[in-house]
């Protein structure tokens, strides 16, 4: 195949940096990763959406808030060569890992130069005339500390005809606005690791079914004190059409397929 991968850019943190300068800088320049790099300058880790989905809990405290972010990035990093970046993919699937760093030859710590991720893979294997063909699609999203939010909103992003949108359950009181939510979206996306509350899904999960949309659930039942109770509410969920459950740890790319088919 003559086309190729062309990696996504990136930026680099110390790995002294607090965790609350490296969110700060993640949101303002729209990042979903950022690349880790010690006191010599050498690539120690990575930080992605999937890091901060792992770690919310310690965004309730200050105190976690001001320590470095080698102490909630991923390490080590697998990085490959700029002459096999096309071996990319299956790399990426053999390692189970989401982000791809791409250096300039075959020497392990030289110069990085872009990092292979979901939205490169995504307009890669699509093709831009493929994407074009993609059908208009409405999304909903439920995401309370906004990380599902923005890993969505940075990946599909280059599709022009999907709309992205936060879901807001305050406004859900009657089942008229419930039934309303259903017949505006194509697809609601539910994130229950924030909501810790499987109420919403489950008064969605009818709806969904009926008029023939699609939901999309995170969970960790690991967060629930209930395990017993929450896995009968999950059983009773997934009776339903339409209803896709994802759980932790779940493949991000299998979330960004499923918003796209």
């Amino acid at each position: 195949m003559n086309r190729q991968i062309k990696p996504s850019p990136f930026q680099y943190v110390k790995d002294n940096s607090s965790f609350r300068a490296c969110l700060d800088l993640m949101q303002e320049n729209h990042l979903d990763f950022i690349l880790v790099e010690n006191h010599d300058g050498f690539l120690e880790g990575i930080f992605t959406l999937r890091d901060l989905l792992r770690v919310h809990r310690s965004l309730h405290s200050e105190f976690n808030m001001d320590k470095p972010i080698r102490a909630f990035m991923s390490k080590p990093v697998i990085t490959l060569p700029a002459e096999k970046i096309n071996e990319g993919p299956q790399l990426m699937v053999s390692k189970r890992i989401r982000h791809l760093p791409i250096h300039s030859d075959e020497e392990e710590g030289s110069k990085i130069i872009g990092v292979i991720d979901i939205e490169s893979l995504l307009a890669y294997s699509l093709g831009d005339t493929q994407q074009a063909d993609l059908p208009p699609k409405d999304i909903s999203v439920y995401s309370p500390n906004g990380a599902l939010l923005k890993l969505l909103k940075k990946t599909l992003d280059p599709y022009e005809s999907i709309n992205l949108e936060k879901l807001w359950s305050s406004k859900l009181k009657t089942e008229i606005q419930f039934n309303s939510l259903v017949e505006e979206y194509d697809l609601i996306c539910i994130d229950i690791l924030e909501l810790r509350d499987l109420n919403l899904a489950l008064h969605l999960a009818p709806l969904i079914e009926a008029q023939g949309k699609k939901m999309l659930t995170l969970i960790d039942i690991r967060s629930f004190k209930q395990e017993d109770l929450i896995k009968a509410s999950l059983s009773q969920l997934t009776e339903h059409k339409g209803v896709k459950l994802f759980h932790k740890p779940f493949k991000v790319h299998d979330i960004v397929t499923e918003c796209l088919v």
